[in-house]
């Protein structure tokens, strides 16, 4: 199956001489991410009514009527927020190498499939250049931020060394690497809009009974190929998650309708468990996430405030995750593959993002 980093691995910006150098070695398999398209909603899963279909607020939507469901905690699906934050913890564990790291693929998986929901069931339904922008603003902003900080620091540790520093530049991209944890941003910026355009030019795709059989079918023509092939990791990353792009299509059109929605989780689940029988790789984000998604948009309970803030720090977390366990690794008597190691990054990690969330940075870094 592709091989390749899972994400980016710590020598993108392993100072010489230090424990960094082993911390995510390249692997393979798939590959994480941050998971989710922080569109104008920041995968908020927001209801249009308590407990059936939700929609992201976006410029053409219109202002909310008072008592009505909208960005508020009531309008919000809590069951979508924790498991967004959920997935955000079991990749700062899959890069401490910590037990749980095996769910990393999941995770990912739930990220890719709660993006395509949004996308599909976007209010944007102004320009295609508009959702392009903003999209933009939301994804490919932060990718800029955070691309030129772990590159710089990459190529700060290159320098140290006495590298070429053109060489090491040129590593960090496609096809050769990965652009570190970073390359799911331009890859939801890219398949975000594929989901808008799919949306305007095949409007027959918001029925169940159409989108559910094209994705059960979409994953398997795309895994049994995939499983054949060993693409570059660079390219690989941005390969392996498309079935949980279908069935998040397809959760998008099942959402409002439980038996839908339930009749989605279990084609993902069977589809999953019968490939993976034959050996092929990537099921576990259709065996997993599809239906922990699909049953979170059917009994989700309503959102919090608490909910609202696990959901944004989501992102925030993915984000500073790999610089600070470089540092803990650096400074703290945590062993790489210790339970310690990935409880006290994401906890470090999450106070962070929340202090950034909150201060005047929040909106560029994130």
């Amino acid at each position: 199956m592709c091989a390749g980093s899972p994400g980016g691995s710590s020598a993108d910006f392993a100072l010489p001489g230090l424990p960094l150098a082993v911390v995510f070695p390249p692997v393979t398999g798939p590959h994480e991410g941050p998971g989710g398209e922080w569109t104008e909603s920041r995968l908020d899963g927001t209801a249009a009514t308590p407990g059936t279909a939700w929609l992201p607020p976006s410029a053409k939507t219109p202002p909310a009527r008072p008592g009505a469901p909208g960005d508020s905690p009531a309008g919000r699906n809590a069951a979508l927020d924790l498991l967004r934050l959920a997935a955000a913890a079991v990749i700062v564990f899959f890069h401490a190498k910590s037990p749980g790291a095996g769910w990393m693929p999941a995770a990912m998986g739930l990220f890719t499939a709660l993006m395509a929901c949004l996308a599909m069931a976007g209010r944007d339904r102004g320009s295609f250049g508009g959702a392009a922008r903003r999209r933009a603003r939301r994804l490919l902003r932060p990718f800029a931020v955070w691309a030129a900080i772990y590159l710089g620091l990459r190529l700060a540790d290159a320098a140290a060394a006495h590298q070429p520093l053109r060489a090491t530049a040129a590593g960090w991209f496609p096809p050769e690497g990965t652009m570190g944890p970073l390359w799911f941003l331009p890859f939801a910026f890219a398949a975000s809009l594929a989901v808008v355009a799919l949306r305007r030019r095949m409007p027959g795709i918001a029925a169940p009974r159409v989108a559910l059989p094209l994705a059960a079918a979409g994953s398997a023509l795309w895994l049994l190929p995939l499983d054949r092939s060993d693409p570059d990791p660079g390219i690989a990353v941005f390969l392996f998650y498309e079935p949980a792009l279908f069935f998040g299509v397809a959760l998008a059109s099942a959402a409002g309708s439980p038996v839908w929605l339930g009749l989605t989780g279990a084609a993902a689940l069977g589809l999953g468990l019968l490939l993976g029988s034959a050996g092929v790789d990537g099921t576990d984000q259709l065996v997993l996430s599809v239906p922990l998604l699909a049953a979170a948009l059917a009994f989700g309970p309503p959102g919090t405030r608490a909910t609202r803030v696990a959901a944004d720090l989501s992102m925030a977390v993915y984000l500073v995750h790999v610089a600070v366990l470089a540092v803990m690794l650096r400074t703290l008597p945590l062993p790489l593959g210790s339970v310690e190691l990935g409880a006290a990054g994401f906890a470090v990690s999450a106070l962070l993002g929340l202090a950034l969330l909150r201060s005047g940075l929040g909106r560029l870094v994130f």
